[in-house]
């Protein structure tokens, strides 16, 4: 299943340069449009006018997904989670280059879905119904974590810019939002009938949650 637009956990690295803060020459831009592909296994670079750049990253065994992807502005770099052979890899935005396990812990042993990083540096991702968190040193933090059964089938995850995170759950319908250390503060459902099964999640530049 190919994953389009930012409903399919696609990153599209900002509207400024600003946004991403990238000199001139790096590999990756912004405007560029990043897309993970579950059919394939792999992920796309595309330029902001739709046209293929790269394909930057191939799993090479059948076992294994790609699945979320996050931008780690702090070290320039594309955080990409893969299920299969659990782990995160990372992409440099300088040239390309590919880190195939940034971060991994035998303990994370179950469904990888949606990754981000939040303000403080620590990355999460959804493992299962469960959230893990790496602290900036890439060891898995075990104190207080992971936060268990955040919500049925969750699938995307992303920080917030005042801090904290939110999660989008399928099996719920249904979307949260918490604290860096992982406290539920709010939930929310579709308002609109007839819909349901909560995908993607980004939060807006006024801070709403879409």
């Amino acid at each position: 299943m190919l994953r389009v637009a930012l409903l399919f956990l696609t990153v599209i690295l900002g509207c400024s340069p600003e946004a991403v803060d990238l000199a001139e020459g790096f590999f990756i831009q912004p405007g560029d449009i990043v897309i993970t592909d579950n059919g394939t296994d792999s992920v796309y670079l595309y330029d902001s006018n739709g046209e293929l750049k790269e394909i930057l990253f191939s799993v090479n065994s059948i076992s294994e997904v790609v699945y979320g992807v996050a931008w780690d502005a702090d070290n320039k770099r594309l955080l990409i989670s893969v299920d299969g052979a659990d782990r995160i890899a990372a992409i440099d935005a300088l040239d390309g280059t590919l880190t195939p396990i940034a971060y991994s812990d035998i303990n994370v042993n179950g469904t990888m879905r949606g990754v981000t990083r939040l303000t403080n540096g620590a990355v999460l991702v959804i493992e299962s119904n469960n959230v893990e968190r790496f602290n900036t040193d890439g060891s898995r933090e075990s104190s207080g974590w992971p936060v268990t059964n955040i919500c049925n089938t969750p699938v995307d995850i992303e920080s917030l810019s005042m801090g904290g995170f939110a999660v989008s759950c399928t099996g719920s319908d249904r979307v949260t939002t918490h604290s860096d250390d992982g406290t539920t503060l709010a939930t929310g459902t579709s308002g609109i009938s007839g819909t349901g099964n909560a995908y993607g999640i980004v939060e807006l530049d006024d801070g709403t949650i879409a």
